[in-house]
C-alpha cells in the first residue's frame, strides 16, 4: 500500500471507531434506562409491557456485544498501523 491509501484507511478506522463507542455509549444509557425501570415492581403489573422490555434489554446487550467486538477488531487493525510508522 502506498502512503496516501494507508493514511485514508487509518482516518475510516478512526471514524469507525469513533462511531462505534458513540453508539455503545447510547446503548449503555437505554440498557440503564430499561434496567432501572425493571427494577420498579410495578413494572411486572402489566405482563406485555415488562415481557417488551426485557425482550429489549436482551437486544440491545446482543448489539453492545457484536459492537464491541466489531470495536476490538478496528483498535487491533488502528495498533498494527501505529506498529508500522
Amino acid at each position: 500500500r502506498d502512503r496516501r491509501e494507508t493514511k485514508k484507511l487509518v482516518r475510516r478506522l478512526r471514524q469507525r471507531e469513533e462511531q462505534i463507542v458513540s453508539t455503545l455509549e447510547d446503548l449503555d444509557a437505554k440498557r440503564e434506562q430499561i434496567e432501572h425501570e425493571l427494577a420498579d415492581p410495578s413494572v411486572y403489573t402489566d405482563g406485555d409491557a415488562s415481557r417488551r422490555r426485557a425482550h429489549e434489554l436482551r437486544r440491545l446487550s446482543e448489539r453492545s456485544e457484536a459492537l464491541t467486538s466489531e470495536w476490538e477488531e478496528v483498535t487491533e487493525e488502528l495498533a498494527s498501523f501505529d506498529e508500522d510508522e
